[in-house]
């Protein structure tokens, strides 16, 4: 019914000054015939899917269009108070969240018809028992906890204490904990509720999920920071769940005022400390961005300041301590490395090489399967524009071929599959030119087993636009170059079998090109 007054609604303002005349009088007509009489449909048309645009031929104002359809759910309240038990006998399917094809959702117009229960009973505390003992009603997962907060507004000024009471009651009910953040929220989030909505987290009674809303609105913003720091350290352990809503509510906490973070260095060590114990599945793409804002803030203050060193120490220790061996593992590892790390990867090598790169290139000499991770977190080879701005290149150089001298039989090779191997490539250039990085590579190592297959892979490991030959020619001058110039035998005997491959592989490409466009000029 409502979906229908709706759209003849709709008709009649979008559309009846192009009409027949005739035809917007019988729609008129019918929007008349099909007016919410019985009340079912009155409670479903004003309160339960009370349409956005309900009353929009007599208001265009978006927020006097909202204050109008809440008078006239206001007026429906008070004609139920008339007839009490009709509307305690309505109380639990007003508790219940309706079920339409998308997926549950809150009723629309419930928390200003909670209210005026609230501001039109006589007695209005005579209505906490059966409001709450309409949702014990309700299967857990269908609870609309809107209803309930609206009466708690409505009653908040006149009965402070006894709200603050059934807080309390509601963090140890496994029927009402889950709407306690909603009631906080509603009517102004305190110190107080904090300690309860930890007791209720603690006890199993309430999931992370449900404090979300407290990261809209500067809710949260207005509770002083050692009271709130224990919410951000118990959701930090808590899941990955818990993990995600902490950094959301973190981020949202200090926005626009990130000088704020001063007074989180523990909870933003623990962040960095748990981040790969619970990765955030995709998803949660805000929590990965408040996850970059909050690191990257802390850590741009360099070597100097304690919480940035221990920030940087965590995360190079959650890297080199990741496992990987299960292909659940795996796809953890490749999360947390695109997702989380590579944001900051750039900071850590650059301002912390001492700190990070002892652990991190301890993690790859150690591992391969982990080496292989690291190289897709320091390296771009699978880009074709951002190759020249691998991770890698942030480390100094001094810091990266010393590691190298220091393990020669695997350090050299896998510094070879991350370096850029030209130092640029860009589309337009003339003459490329091998990077410097990598031209000292192959000087001091390019008579080393495996770094020459690595350069190799290196080169070959390409996904991008347009047709591969003309990624392949960047590369023909400046191995034509070492195949004439290099004193390492070993690295000309390279160039010279790497030239005739790729010239090779061009020529069978072109062969395909030329083939598939005959074949489409037919």
């Amino acid at each position: 019914m409502a979906e229908a007054l709706e759209a003849l609604g709709d008709f009649v303002r979008r559309k009846s000054s192009r009409a027949v005349p005739d035809i917007v009088g019988r729609v008129n007509s019918l929007i008349d015939e099909l007016a919410p009489q019985g009340l079912d449909a009155r409670v479903r048309l004003l309160v339960t899917e009370m349409s956005w645009d309900y009353l929009r031929g007599e208001e265009q104002d978006h927020e006097k269009l909202y204050l109008r359809q809440v008078d006239a759910v206001r007026a429906f309240a008070a004609e139920l108070m008339r007839e009490p038990d009709i509307l305690r006998g309505l109380l639990p399917r007003l508790s219940r969240q309706l079920k339409p094809r998308d997926g549950r959702h809150p009723q629309r117009m419930i928390f200003p018809f909670g209210k005026a229960i609230a501001d039109f009973a006589e007695s209005p505390l005579d209505w906490l028992g059966p409001i709450t003992e309409a949702l014990e009603e309700v299967p857990k997962d269908e609870r609309d906890f809107d209803l309930l907060s609206g009466y708690l507004v409505g009653i908040s000024q006149a009965y402070p204490q006894e709200v603050e009471l059934f807080k309390e009651r509601a963090a140890e009910s496994d029927v009402l904990a889950p709407g306690l953040p909603l009631v906080c929220w509603r009517i102004r989030i305190v110190a107080s509720d904090i300690e309860l909505v930890l007791s209720a987290l603690r006890a199993g009674l309430l999931s992370p999920w449900q404090l979300m809303q407290w990261g809209g609105g500067g809710v949260l913003a207005t509770v002083e920071t050692e009271a709130v720091a224990p919410l951000f350290d118990a959701l930090l352990d808590h899941s990955v769940e818990g993990y995600a809503v902490a950094l959301d509510l973190l981020g949202m906490y200090v926005f626009q005022r990130l000088d704020t973070l001063e007074d989180f260095g523990p909870q933003l060590r623990k962040a960095a400390e748990n981040f790969t114990r619970f990765p955030l599945p995709s998803h949660h793409v805000m929590a990965a961005h408040h996850f970059e804002n909050l690191m990257k803030w802390l850590l741009e203050k360099g070597r100097e300041e304690p919480n940035a060193r221990a920030v940087a120490l965590a995360l190079a220790r959650s890297l080199g301590g990741l496992q990987h061996n299960t292909a659940e593992e795996m796809l953890r590892a490749h999360m947390i490395e695109e997702r989380m790390t590579k944001p900051v990867i750039r900071l850590l090598l650059g301002s912390f090489p001492e700190i990070t790169w002892p652990i991190l290139g301890q993690g790859i000499i150690a591992d391969p399967l982990r080496a292989w991770h690291l190289s897709n977190l320091l390296g771009s080879r699978m880009s074709f524009d951002d190759r020249h701005d691998a991770a890698i290149l942030s480390l100094p150089e001094d810091v990266l071929f010393e590691w190298c001298r220091a393990h020669p039989d695997s350090a050299p090779a896998f510094t070879a599959t991350v370096v850029p191997v030209l130092a640029t490539y860009n589309r337009e250039a003339v003459d490329p030119t091998l990077h410097p990085c990598m031209a000292r590579l192959l000087d001091e190592f390019g008579d080393r087993e495996g770094v020459l297959q690595a350069v190799t892979g290196n080169i070959h490991s390409y996904a991008g636009w347009g047709s591969p030959t003309g990624y392949f020619a960047f590369y023909e001058a400046p191995l034509a170059r070492l195949r004439d110039e290099h004193p390492s035998a070993r690295v000309r005997r390279w160039a010279k079998a790497t030239l005739r491959e790729i010239a090779a592989m061009s020529e069978g490409i072109r062969s395909e090109e030329d083939e598939w466009q005959a074949r489409n000029d037919v």
